[in-house]
């Protein structure tokens, strides 16, 4: 009779084939997805020379453009300067590298959250999609991919130099490449950037404080984030498109501080609301029930979420679209919880497909939509 350990690795087997299958499937629905997202609105615009208005057609006009941009509108230099590039090589390249970089962030999601396996890569793809309240304009939009998806993949990767679990353990050259890292990872955007910099002290404050060594990549990277941060918020661009934002805005402060309130919760009870209550329902089950501790790192991914979702309690507009980090975030500490449940009692596999069911069946539903309207057949 087969025993139950035997059971259990046949089941998590199981469940790796039909992840690598679904996987597949999903990244070729997205592709498809992809192609029907045409370049719009800031894509124009940024397909542009900046300066003189005429079509990109060299890494000079970009550097041109970026440079202008930086003193005149906005300060997310990194992102529209990979933005520049890509819209360059066209629609057909955007969509291929689209699909390519939500899966390298996936990836690098289920690196952070301790996650090795076919059905981590999965659950990341689909929750980033299903549980996202605009997964058009920070997933496939390009102007809003780059600025979210992409970047994402940098700050993620800082973030796990810093919260793996041997700090120890050498990277091979990281104390030269931790710092245009960190620099991309903290000049990325407005909540995203300062929060990767909080966390990645919080670990050197820990290591202090724990008595353990300190790297000297770990405060490059640090520094090289600071530095990041303060240029994506303090950029000269910034003030020229707040001050016209402002000079729109009639209501009294009492009444602007009630809207940015409002939209603070508006984003936590609709766009990260699957995610969050995934968070509090797994989290209680794992500690409560299976006596599993929640562990350090959630509890920083945990911080990094609340930071980045309350920075924008300072901006006077808090877009939909521009949640995606928070929810990346919270999507790792599911990630985790998973895992650990996994490797406590592998019984609690069918957990994991309830998750991954239910976040995929969500994305076919949302692209599905997506497409609907896009054809017409939604009116």
């Amino acid at each position: 009779m087969e025993s139950t350990a035997g059971k259990n690795k046949k089941k998590i087997q199981g469940i790796e084939v039909v992840s690598g299958i679904l996987l597949a499937v999903t990244m070729l629905i997205i592709y498809f997805a992809n192609t029907q997202m045409p370049f719009i609105l800031d894509d124009i615009w940024y397909g542009t020379n900046l300066v003189t208005g005429e079509e990109l057609s060299s890494l000079e006009d970009v550097i041109e453009s970026q440079i202008w941009h930086f003193y005149n509108w906005g300060g997310r230099s990194t992102a529209h300067f990979f933005l520049q590039l890509i819209l360059m090589c066209g629609e057909g390249v955007a969509d291929i590298l689209n699909v390519v970089a939500t899966v390298i962030l996936a990836y690098v999601m289920c690196k952070l959250s301790g996650t090795k396996s076919t059905w981590g890569i999965l659950a990341a793809v689909v929750m980033l999609f299903g549980f996202n309240g605009d997964f058009r304009h920070n997933l496939m939009w390009q102007s809003g991919a780059l600025n979210y998806l992409y970047i994402s993949i940098f700050i993620f990767f800082y973030l796990w130099c810093y919260l793996r679990e041997d700090l120890n353990q050498k990277l091979f050259g990281i104390a030269i490449w931790i710092i245009p890292l960190g620099l991309i990872a903290g000049w990325s955007n407005e909540n995203m950037g300062p929060m990767a910099w909080i966390l990645s002290l919080v670990i050197i404050i820990w290591q202090v404080i724990k008595k353990e060594k300190i790297r000297p990549w770990m405060i490059l990277g640090n520094i090289s984030c600071l530095i990041g941060s303060v240029l994506v918020v303090m950029a000269p661009g910034n003030f020229v498109r707040s001050n016209e934002v402002t000079a729109l805005e009639t209501r009294g402060a009492l009444w602007q501080a009630f809207l940015r309130c409002y939209a603070e919760c508006n984003i936590l009870f609709q766009s990260l609301f699957y995610a969050v209550i995934l968070v509090v329902v797994l989290g209680l089950f794992v500690t409560k029930v299976m006596h599993i501790k929640f562990g350090r790192n959630n509890w920083l991914l945990l911080l990094g979420a609340l930071l980045s979702w309350g920075a924008m309690i300072l901006s006077p507009h808090y877009p939909v679209r521009a949640s995606f980090g928070t929810l990346a975030l919270l999507i790792c500490v599911i990630l985790s919880l998973l895992q650990k449940m996994k490797e406590k009692d592998p019984q609690y596999v069918w957990i994991i497909s309830g998750v991954i069911g239910i976040a995929w069946f969500r994305t076919l539903y949302v692209i599905g939509q997506y497409l609907a309207e896009v054809w017409g057949w939604l009116k």
